[in-house]
């Protein structure tokens, strides 16, 4: 059950538009040469560059440009024809990355991102979410990452690398509120359904730290 939901949530994903324009009329500046050059790592949500669409703010829609995210700063940088690193200019609104299946599934699946959302913590309304199900209630997903700091006690260098965190989001009532991964935190967000929700929970056994239990959990809450 689980996974023909969640099958029929990653093919429901879709940006509409406006308007299209080609990459060549994109407006960007080229990203801060060397910010992060000792830092161990990168910034990015993955160091590969993957084939999406963009929606800016004013509604119009780039296709097939080569993206990726910088989950430091939430930036989203694409690959000018001359294979330049640029940082958009224009507000950028939604995003999607084309991701490759992998070897039990070969079919390429979507990865949706929107900004937008009500300023929580240590989020902005330019924050980009990853949007794991879209409906009454939403279920979002944020990857950043963070610059660690070690010194060794024997040295006067400091050490820094990129530390990667993640955490999820529901939007209730237009409001997006941090939830833990555990049954308690998503019980107390959505007590209106509550026994529902155990019921479900027991059943399907709902692991908290799985996307698409999370995602198949929130899809029934909203269809009930």
């Amino acid at each position: 059950m689980k996974k023909i939901i969640f099958g029929l949530l990653l093919g429901c994903i879709t940006i509409q538009a406006h308007a299209q324009m080609t990459l060549k009329d994109a407006n960007g500046v080229p990203m801060r040469i060397g910010k992060y050059v000792e830092v161990e790592g990168d910034p990015f949500l993955s160091t590969d560059w993957h084939k999406g669409t963009v929606v800016l703010a004013s509604g119009t829609a780039i296709k097939d440009v080569n993206l990726k995210l910088d989950v430091v700063e939430s930036k989203l940088l694409f690959q000018s024809n001359k294979g330049e690193e640029l940082v958009f200019t224009d507000p950028v609104k939604e995003f999607t990355l084309t991701y490759p299946g992998s070897v039990n599934n070969t079919k390429e699946f979507l990865k949706h991102f929107k900004n937008g959302y009500t300023a929580t913590d240590n989020t902005s309304a330019s924050t980009f979410f990853e949007v794991l199900y879209s409906g009454t209630v939403e279920l979002l997903k944020k990857t950043y990452k963070s610059i660690n700091e070690q010194r060794r006690y024997d040295s006067s260098t400091t050490n820094k690398s990129f530390q990667e965190n993640v955490r999820y989001y529901l939007v209730v009532d237009g409001k997006a509120t941090l939830v833990k991964n555990d049954k308690k935190s998503f019980l107390n967000l959505l007590k209106d359904k509550q026994p529902a929700l155990e019921t479900y929970i027991k059943n399907n056994k709902i692991n908290f730290r799985s996307d698409a239990d999370l995602t198949t959990l929130i899809a029934y809450y909203n269809s009930i």
